[in-house]
């Protein structure tokens, strides 16, 4: 039980459960101060009821006494009494039973009271061995009692051990009825007393009675469980007392052993078999007949505890294989649901539970169909008998849009998938459910937002070229009409002029080369063209198409690699750092190497001069746009060529960096991926 639930029992706790238990436990005390009564003022009709029945001993009417209070403790929620109470009777119960088992006298029999009737009593002043039994069971459950609430484990043990009491005390009393003595007379041992008898069933109905408190908010499958556990042990427990010694009837105690694998604890399995174990020997305890009897009723026990205990290992391990499949169902990150060949859901992990909105009870033994739209039911159901005659791991509805429903009805977007399992009872099929209503909205949200990017870039195509188109024709008018003028002037234009007119024309050139290089860098990731590059060639063809002088040396590594990519984006860098360098030459004999490094998913190209370099303040301000180093009247440029570059690099998933110093020359360094054919953009 969570601490939610136990706050909300504390919060508005059911009443009547308690005042039941206080009557019971009234009861209980109320029994053993009448028969202590008895004992003191010599009434047989109080301590045996009737002159042949069996008396009740000083010592079990004390039992009650002590079991009672403690039951009123725990309505009262007086804890530490009840449990102090608890570990006297349990004692009591206990140091009994030893006396029995070694035939020993402890003393503790005739403490309180000299016995004084001697019908139906093997030891006089002693308890019976039943009742002794029983009050170690009462004793243990008032011990744990009132802890339950925030131990269900707990919980489930008392109601064992109460049931377990009840079934003692009812067989008894059954045997009053019907005259099997054995129910309450085991062998020739002291035999429990009628009103005994019914004092153990008062206090087992009271404790069942007060845990009915944690039905309302525990866990009621597993109290369900051992409930049945209890009434099935009480009702074998019953068979075998008025059945005849010497027929195997405790072999029936497999019966709740079997039962016990639904519990969530494999080490209950074990608990089962031993107080059926327990159980199974007092029929050998209470035999006090000849020696042959003996052996037969011993050997029928034998045969009966090995039935138990091999019942009970091989149920502990199917319940580990259960628990370790239940286990992997549970962690898987889609929801799971196993279905049988009648289309019955037989397990479902937690995820599918939420993903649905049922609990694990309400589930599980439900057609599949309930999780689907209501249209789909007939369909579906000839589709799965199909599927089971011949099934085989596979993808549900592949190419349909598929949709399941919830609990609330709501529908929503799956994707299922199919997996054959095989057992030796039955085919049954796993399906693995995944809710794609994100998934799906993510994909409507991507392809609106292409749609709007494809949109865009083809305006910002049109804007570019028509900005191009409309900016460079009247810069090719000024420049026409400068050199009309200069034509038309003749010899008679100053020198001072004629340097004017040079610089007019320059800045009109300069200025077409902007427009050209902001075309060029609106259309990166455009324009692929991908293909076998051979490197080296690459940077020749460069070169040639630059026009360099022959003191300006490029010189390619003859190790270039020759690969699948998109060249001309590939030919833009190259064209543009190698031109960067050359614009940027501070004397003729500049020198520039160009090498290749293999990084497995990509190549690393240097480009590297022995050049004037770049002071490491100004790194990172050389890739920004319209930025130059030198002033544009030393250096024509648009200062676009690095920061195209850079653009360039990164849109192919590249990235570039500088490393130059003063006098030290630069080495720019690029990485380029690598593709596989027909697959630019893997």
């Amino acid at each position: 039980m969570d601490r939610a639930a136990v706050q909300a029992r504390e919060a508005d706790p059911e009443v009547w459960p308690v005042v039941v238990t206080w009557i019971f436990g009234g009861l209980s005390a109320l029994l053993g101060v009448t028969v202590m009564a008895g004992w003191y003022a010599h009434s047989s009709a109080l301590i045996q009821v009737v002159p042949t029945f069996a008396p009740m001993q000083y010592n079990t009417a004390l039992g009650f006494l002590l079991s009672g209070v403690g039951m009123i403790a725990i309505g009262l929620n007086r804890l530490r009494i009840a449990g102090a109470l608890g570990v006297i009777v349990t004692l009591l119960g206990l140091l009994t039973l030893v006396e029995y088992i070694f035939g020993i006298n402890l003393g503790i029999d005739q403490l309180f009271m000299d016995y004084y009737i001697m019908i139906e009593t093997s030891d006089p002043g002693r308890m019976s061995p039943p009742t002794a039994f029983c009050f170690t069971l009462t004793g243990v459950s008032c011990m744990i009692a009132g802890r339950s609430g925030l131990h269900a484990n707990l919980t489930l043990k008392r109601l064992l051990l109460s049931t377990i009491v009840l079934a003692l005390g009812g067989a008894a009393l059954t045997g009053y009825v019907t005259g099997h003595v054995r129910t309450f007379g085991w062998g020739a041992s002291t035999r429990m007393a009628v009103h005994t008898a019914f004092g153990f069933v008062v206090l087992s109905v009271g404790y069942l009675v007060y845990l009915r408190r944690d039905f309302v908010t525990g866990d009621n499958t597993s109290i369900r469980q051992t409930a049945l556990l209890a009434a099935s042990i009480g009702a074998v427990f019953v068979i075998d007392m008025v059945v005849p010694l010497g027929v195997a009837v405790g072999v029936l105690y497999v019966i709740p052993v079997v039962l016990s694998q639904a519990s969530p604890k494999v080490r209950d399995i074990y608990t089962i078999a031993a107080v059926s174990t327990l159980l199974t020997v007092i029929g050998v305890f209470e035999s006090r007949q000849g020696a042959s009897e003996l052996w037969t009723a011993a050997m029928d026990r034998m045969f009966a505890i090995t039935c138990v205990w091999v019942v009970a290992v091989l149920a502990a391990k199917h319940r580990v294989a259960e628990m370790k499949f239940a286990a992997i169902v549970d962690s898987a990150p889609d929801a799971l649901i196993i279905v049988n060949s009648q289309g019955e859901m037989t397990l479902v992990n937690h995820r599918a539970e939420q993903m649905f909105g049922y609990s694990g009870e309400e589930i599980r033994g439900r057609r599949v169909e309930v999780l689907m739209p209501s249209g789909s039911h007939a369909k579906h159901a000839g589709l799965r008998q199909a599927f089971m005659r011949a099934p085989k791991m596979r993808t549900m509805g592949e190419g349909q849009e598929l949709l399941a429903k919830r609990k609330n009805g709501d529908l929503f977007p799956v994707e299922i998938s199919l997996s054959p399992i095989e057992t030796t009872k039955e085919n049954l099929v796993a399906a693995a459910v995944r809710d794609v209503t994100d998934r799906k909205a993510a994909d409507e949200a991507i392809a609106r937002y292409n749609d709007m990017l494809t949109r865009s870039n083809e305006e910002l195509d049109r804007f570019a070229y028509i900005a191009s188109h409309d900016l460079k024709a009247p810069l090719r008018a000024i420049d026409s009409l400068s050199q009309w003028i200069a034509e038309d002037m003749g010899e008679s234009m100053s020198d001072t002029n004629r340097e004017q007119m040079t610089l007019l024309r320059e800045r009109v050139a300069r200025m077409e080369k902007l427009l050209d290089d902001l075309l060029a860098y609106s259309r990166v990731g455009r324009q692929d063209g991908f293909a076998v590059v051979d490197t080296k060639q690459l940077v020749q063809d460069v070169v040639a198409l630059l026009g360099l002088p022959e003191s300006f040396v490029v010189a390619p590594s003859d190790d270039l690699p020759v690969f699948y990519a998109a060249a001309t984006p590939l030919e833009q860098v190259m064209r543009n750092l190698i031109g960067n360098a050359y614009k940027h030459r501070d004397r003729q004999d500049v020198r520039v190497d160009i090498t290749a490094e293999d990084l497995g998913t990509r190549y690393a190209f240097t480009v590297a001069d022995n050049g004037a370099g770049i002071d490491p303040r100004f790194h990172k301000k050389a890739f920004a746009m319209f930025q130059t180093l030198n002033p544009r009247d030393e250096v024509e440029g648009s200062g676009m060529g690095l920061a195209l570059v850079k653009k360039i690099v990164e849109t192919y998933g590249g990235s570039i960096s500088l490393t130059s110093d003063v006098g030290s020359g630069a080495a720019f360094r690029f990485t380029w991926p690598k593709h596989e054919k027909d697959r630019p953009l893997g």
